[in-house]
């Protein structure tokens, strides 16, 4: 009981401060949204290649398909000969129908008609570092464009959303048969879990090494995928879609991607605010122990 009124407690002084603090920033009501046009709003595109790719060597990974998101970052999907899909995020620069890719890929898109059609034809040059393995693929082939989300909550949610974020903190909220509230002042997951095991959680050996990574960056895009970036460069990727209530569902692209707070059935609610933004991301818990997540990532737009 005593550690139930704590909770309660310290939930009540963290919100009575938050509210303190916005009342006493000033400089802009808490409505106001000030972020800028995401860089290459217009330019996003998905491609999707049904027979993907084989690699020029000999390495059994095939290119199944490249995500050009608004921030100016492509999401590379590589199956290895397994059928398992590899994510591998770059950044990109785009000029005269020409993607140039940096960073973990290098190389060109050449896009020749116009993008959003059926079929689209393309030139891919690229070469993608996969641990110390360097890949490459090259075809000219009609692509498919994947047909972008349309925003269905009724205002400009989907424009202010689409773009890359900064991890600036997180807080872990725990409600049910475990309890616990924490702030960080980081993406750290590892701290998370930490947390909470020492509030009750039961969290396996198993289930504990999915927690080993800091989030850095998310990336959600129009064309379907949010993107989860850590410090050691993985990536989790899934599929959204909306709900009926305005929240974002999550499908992951591999059963070994999340972790037990992150996963098919979570979804998320979204805050904004100047150029941040509060993304909360919910589930249920039911494995013996049945209680309800709430991690929370406080944003910064990253342009």
């Amino acid at each position: 009981m005593k550690k139930n009124i704590f909770y309660y407690a310290m939930a009540l002084c963290l919100a009575v401060c938050n509210v303190a603090c916005s009342s006493d920033d000033g400089d802009e009501p808490d409505n106001t949204v000030t972020l800028p046009t995401a860089k290459y709003a217009n330019e996003a595109v998905a491609y999707n290649i049904d027979t993907p790719v084989a690699a020029t060597d000999a390495s059994g990974y095939s290119l199944k398909g490249i995500n050009f998101t608004e921030s100016g970052d492509a999401v590379i999907e590589v199956v290895d000969n397994t059928g398992k899909s590899q994510f591998i995020v770059a950044a990109y620069e785009y000029a005269n129908s020409l993607f140039t890719l940096s960073g973990n890929a290098r190389g060109t898109v050449q896009d020749y008609t116009a993008r959003g059609t059926e079929s689209t034809t393309v030139t891919i040059s690229i070469t993608i570092t996969i641990g110390s393995q360097t890949i490459t693929f090259t075809t000219t082939a009609p692509v498919p464009a994947k047909a972008k989300k349309s925003d269905e909550t009724g205002n400009t949610t989907l424009d202010y959303v689409a773009r890359k974020w900064n991890v600036t903190g997180l807080v872990l909220d725990l409600e049910g048969d475990v309890r616990a509230f924490m702030e960080f002042n980081n993406g750290d997951l590892n701290a998370v879990a930490n947390e909470a095991i020492k509030q009750g959680a039961k969290i396996s050996d198993k289930e504990r090494e999915d927690f080993n990574r800091n989030v850095q960056n998310v990336i959600i895009d129009k064309n379907g995928l949010i993107t989860i970036v850590y410090t050691n460069h993985d990536a989790d990727v899934a599929d959204w879609t909306w709900t009926n209530d305005g929240q974002m569902r999550l499908v992951l692209k591999n059963d070994d991607m999340g972790n037990k707070f992150f996963n098919n059935n979570t979804t998320i609610s979204l805050q904004f605010r100047g150029t941040r933004c509060v993304m909360k991301f919910s589930t249920k818990i039911a494995d013996g122990q049945n209680y309800d997540v709430a991690l929370t990532l406080r944003l910064n737009a990253a342009q």
